[in-house]
């Protein structure tokens, strides 16, 4: 394996995790218009994509922490990236909803759940289900440290912490381990086992060449017999909200099947991008937006439905195509004012903590 002093990500693989990142966005983006919806249950298997953004984001931490001065700093780097600009994407959303709607009504309860990533819905004057990715991303990042630091000295923490949790995720098939680790209202099982895909980015990152990448389309096809081989053995529900709450392993075994086969067409994603530069370009602005767009882009769902959407005398389809383009509009409209203004606010927040 290689060691902490050579991390590096080259150029090829720098783009290509962007546009992992890109594409994910917008996924997410285009499940919560109603792509997820499309043809239940079938059409909900595009969420066992979404792990694919914790792959990418353990790509992405490592690097930092091999950049930083000290594991301290990288968390607190990594916590005030992740967590300040929720609240202050949420708060303005929240003012304008206020100022549009004429009063909202908090409590100290909904506000401690709110400063704790942990909302009920009716905390929420619209719906923000994407706070659970943050929450989950955000302890993923504490675990983080600990096994970054195990691994400057053992290595192999980082493969044999995914096969752990991977197997935690089985067991849950067989017996209710999410119950025992939820804590306080927080989900804490959810962030280990989705940290499998976390340290198995940082771990392709630490060692891009490894033989076990060359053979990422036979793994896949591994990952997806895993996971139908659970389903009709052990009779389970096909939905993918049925398996997600409590990710157990044929959410998990899923994922990894999108992740390896993700993996496999490599070179075929970046032959198609390198030749159609507009669909690169956009994919990347997401991608450089990815934290703004993923938060704020429900509030334009919200308000595209409560004061443009009037009345039901459309016709469903372009009803689903207007939606779609003025949401994506108004977040990449959107976007870079809010990603400099969050920057901003973390970077002076830094500044003054002196870290």
């Amino acid at each position: 394996m290689e060691t902490w002093e050579s991390i590096k990500i080259n150029k090829d693989n720098q783009v290509f995790l962007n546009r992992l990142r890109g594409m994910s966005i917008l996924r997410v983006v285009l499940s919560h218009l109603g792509l997820s919806w499309l043809y239940t249950p079938y059409s909900q298997v595009i969420s066992v994509f979404l792990p694919i953004l914790f792959f990418v984001s353990g790509a992405i931490s490592i690097y930092i922490y091999s950049r930083s001065r000290n594991t301290y700093v990288y968390f607190f780097h990594r916590l005030t990236s992740q967590l300040l600009p929720v609240y202050i994407i949420v708060l303005l959303s929240f003012l304008f909803i206020y100022i549009l709607s004429g009063g909202l009504s908090f409590d100290i309860g909904s506000i401690a759940r709110w400063l704790q990533l942990i909302p009920k819905s009716s905390d929420m004057p619209f719906p923000l289900g994407q706070v659970w990715f943050i929450h989950t991303l955000i302890l993923i990042s504490l675990f983080s440290t600990v096994i970054f630091y195990i691994s400057k000295c053992y290595v192999k923490i980082l493969p044999l912490t995914v096969v752990i949790t991977f197997i935690f995720s089985y067991v849950q098939l067989f017996y209710p381990l999410g119950d025992l680790f939820s804590i306080y209202g927080h989900n804490i099982y959810k962030p280990i086992v989705h940290s499998s895909f976390f340290f198995f980015g940082a771990f392709w990152v630490l060692n891009p060449k490894a033989k076990i990448f060359n053979y990422s389309g036979l793994i896949s096809i591994l990952f997806l017999c895993l996971a139908l081989f659970s389903f009709w053995s052990l009779d389970l529900e096909f939905k993918m909200t049925k398996h997600v709450y409590f990710p157990d392993g044929y959410y998990v075994s899923f994922s990894f099947f999108a992740v390896f086969i993700v993996l496999a067409m490599k070179g075929v994603i970046t032959k198609v991008f390198d030749r159609v530069n507009f669909i690169d370009r956009f994919v990347l602005f997401f991608s450089k937006h990815a934290y703004s767009i993923f938060i704020s882009h429900s509030l334009f769902i919200f308000l595209f439905e409560k004061y443009i959407l009037i009345d039901d005398s459309w016709p469903k389809l372009i009803e689903i195509v207007i939606k779609i383009l003025m949401v994506i509009l108004a977040s990449c409209i959107v976007a870079p004012t809010v990603s400099k203004s969050t920057d901003f606010f973390v970077k002076r927040t830094r500044l003054i903590l002196k870290v």
